[in-house]
């Protein structure tokens, strides 16, 4: 779930005379690459020598060797709670989840149909609130707030199903620590989208990095 393999090719702004440094990097794809991006704080960090935040980066050559064409972003980190069940479930047709999301009022979903497995639970919460929610590797489901940053929250309040699914109820917010996500450009989305591991070992990029 983490970029580790960063080269850091050429530099402009090493001096630390000027705030932002601009460095051509390079990296392969993370091999588990998961929804929202991955962490790579620390390779960066590595390959620049230095404990720098990425704030952006402009792709130069993207994807050598394959035939899709995916480029990278920065992007900061959404709030998200887990759910702490033991799946399948006793079916909660009929039952009530209520959240807030990035500071708005409390909304409820209602469940409707058969709602025994994770799954059942993280399609429901995306086509009837609009709420980005899918099982994560453990078998769990994460719900993540549409805003990223410190901007961001969410939290689960209540309702008569979360004595099963068992959400936390303590609000949780994003933060601006930086995720690399990486988007494919026919559609715009995160290709990791609703999936906790992508193998995108395949792929490589160069990139201008913009850190301070």
């Amino acid at each position: 779930m983490t970029i580790t393999n960063i080269v850091s090719k050429a530099e402009m702004g090493a001096s630390g005379a000027e705030a932002t440094f601009v460095t051509h990097i390079s990296f392969t794809g993370d091999a588990t690459y998961p929804d929202g991006g991955t962490d790579a704080a620390a390779a960066i960090t590595t390959a620049l020598g230095k404990n720098v935040t990425a704030i952006g980066v402009i792709p130069v050559k993207t994807n050598a060797g394959t035939t899709k064409t995916y480029e990278p972003r920065i992007v900061q980190t959404p709030a998200s709670v887990t759910s702490d069940a033991t799946f399948p479930t006793a079916d909660q047709d009929t039952k009530t989840i209520t959240y807030k999301v990035d500071g708005g009022t409390e909304q409820t979903l209602t469940l409707s149909g058969a709602h025994t497995t994770a799954a059942h639970l993280a399609a429901s919460f995306t086509a009837e609130t609009g709420v980005h929610a899918y099982v994560d590797g453990a078998g769990q489901v994460i719900v993540k707030s549409e805003l990223r940053g410190e901007a961001s929250g969410i939290e689960i309040t209540g309702g008569t199903a979360n004595t099963v699914y068992d959400f936390p109820t303590t609000e949780n917010v994003g933060s601006t620590a930086p995720k690399l996500m990486i988007i494919d450009s026919a559609t715009g989305l995160d290709v990791g989208l609703d999936s906790p591991s992508t193998d995108l070992s395949s792929y490589t990029w160069d990139c201008v990095l913009l850190s301070e």
